[in-house]
């Protein structure tokens, strides 16, 4: 036998398996935190996912040209948190935000000024399934007056 092989001392199966499983274990950790801000929070509205209930909202939008008013009117049964009009002028997009909140059946009148293009975004109140807090979320879906009403008064 060779003296060189009789002294040299490895790391025991049990040691070994041990540290596989620690570093496995750091891995795993260190992915599930990277990837959990890939994950979006759940957020309902009337039980269902908040995606679901922006597309059940159903606004009447009229556009004043005289007075530069736009009045929204929820004839649906989802209220509005609040709502912001991306208004179009000559090429250039302009985003407006308002607070108001529309109830179910209740209109709101507000001065947005002229534009060639306008769109309604509605902003829902969800409330977060992990832990009931509130939250406002905006709805992908954007809302356009009818033609006909653009640039004339009704």
């Amino acid at each position: 036998m060779n003296v060189y092989t009789m002294n040299k001392k490895g790391v025991s199966p049990v040691v070994a398996t041990i540290l596989l499983i620690v570093i496995v274990v750091i891995i795993a950790l260190i992915i599930f935190l990277w990837a959990r801000g890939f994950i979006k929070e759940s957020i309902m509205k009337k039980g269902e996912n908040v995606d679901f209930a922006c597309d059940k909202v159903k606004l009447d939008a009229s556009y004043f040209t005289d007075t530069g008013e736009l009045q929204i009117s929820n004839i649906g049964n989802i209220p509005l948190y609040s709502f912001s009009v991306k208004i179009q002028t000559a090429g250039k997009i302009e985003k407006k935000d308002f607070s108001q909140s529309i109830a179910n059946g209740q209109a709101v009148t507000v001065d947005i000024g002229s534009g060639d293009s306008i769109r309604i975004i509605p902003v829902l109140l969800g409330q977060v399934k992990k832990d009931n807090s509130q939250v406002a979320y905006v709805c992908k879906t954007e809302i356009t007056p009818d033609k006909e009403t653009i640039g004339e008064a009704l």
